[in-house]
């Protein structure tokens, strides 16, 4: 089962949306702005699941992943 899922979107209207509904499923959600920001909190938090916007400025989803 997820207990953590790290949402990374450089919108953030999007990552609210997202989490709000995770929240209400007990999941505890971790937020990043951005891909670079995203590689680094998946490291330090370590996430059951990832949730990658793949348009994004800087470092895009794909060069994320």
């Amino acid at each position: 089962m997820v207990k953590r899922a790290l949402i990374c979107d450089d919108l953030t209207s999007d990552r609210l949306i997202l989490a709000q509904i995770l929240r209400k499923l007990g999941i505890e959600v971790i937020e990043a702005k951005g891909g670079q920001e995203g590689l680094d909190m998946s490291k330090d938090n370590k996430p059951d699941i990832i949730f990658m916007d793949i348009q994004m400025l800087r470092m895009d989803g794909y060069t994320a992943a």
